[in-house]
């Protein structure tokens, strides 16, 4: 199934089980597809190649948004937004990149000190953390914690948990990873099992790993 029919399945489901006044809020929704100009800006601020699975989504969509008062949701961030982060960021805000460590920090608004140099990882390991794997989209129940999508340098598509109170568990994930890529997915059955576990937080209240 492609990807823009799993957001419309997950929209109609939402309206079905929920009613179209309550499922408005919780919907997802495409940007505007990405132009090939932008495209290869976008590459040229990644060290890996950007998968074609993913440029298609780019392509096609754009990337995926939600209503911006809403804590429960999936966005894949567009190269629009990407760009607008690199090439216009401040002077004044740290180094950023499309690495997964990076795209972290910038998510808690660079306030995760376990992810500060010599914290828990010494520099060297964080910018091969952040070479190895570029984070494009986020899953996120509430705004205690998230999911991170990310690519390797085979194309492979994962994703890693962050709780602001269980370092120790991204800790060990990150720990594995320098060793090992643990992406083993497509990003459509990526997506497809979020879409799924969104839809079922939103109908049922159910969290991931319930």
């Amino acid at each position: 199934m492609k990807i823009s029919e799993m957001l419309e399945n997950f929209n109609q489901r939402l309206v079905a089980e929920l009613g179209e006044d309550e499922a408005v809020s919780l919907q997802l929704h495409p940007s505007a597809p990405a132009t090939e100009a932008q495209l290869a800006q976008l590459q040229g601020f990644s060290n890996l190649p950007i998968p074609a699975e993913l440029l298609q989504l780019y392509r096609q969509l754009g990337g995926i948004t939600f209503n911006d008062y809403e804590e429960s949701y999936i966005e894949i961030f567009s190269p629009p937004e990407l760009l607008s982060l690199l090439v216009n960021r401040s002077p004044k805000l740290p180094a950023d990149s499309l690495g997964l460590i990076d795209t972290i920090r910038r998510s808690w608004a660079y306030d995760r000190k376990e992810l500060d140099p010599e914290a828990y990882f010494d520099e060297d390991t964080l910018r091969s953390l952040n070479e190895d794997y570029k984070c494009f989209g986020i899953y996120r129940e509430d705004l205690e914690a998230a999911y991170y999508f990310y690519f390797d340098k085979n194309g492979q598509f994962g994703e890693v948990y962050y709780h602001q109170d269980e370092f120790n568990v991204l800790e060990c994930a990150l720990s594995q990873m320098v060793d090992e890529s643990a992406a083993d997915n497509s990003l459509a059955t990526l997506l497809e099992q979020g879409f799924e576990d969104l839809a079922a937080f939103h109908i049922d209240g159910k969290y991931r790993g319930w």
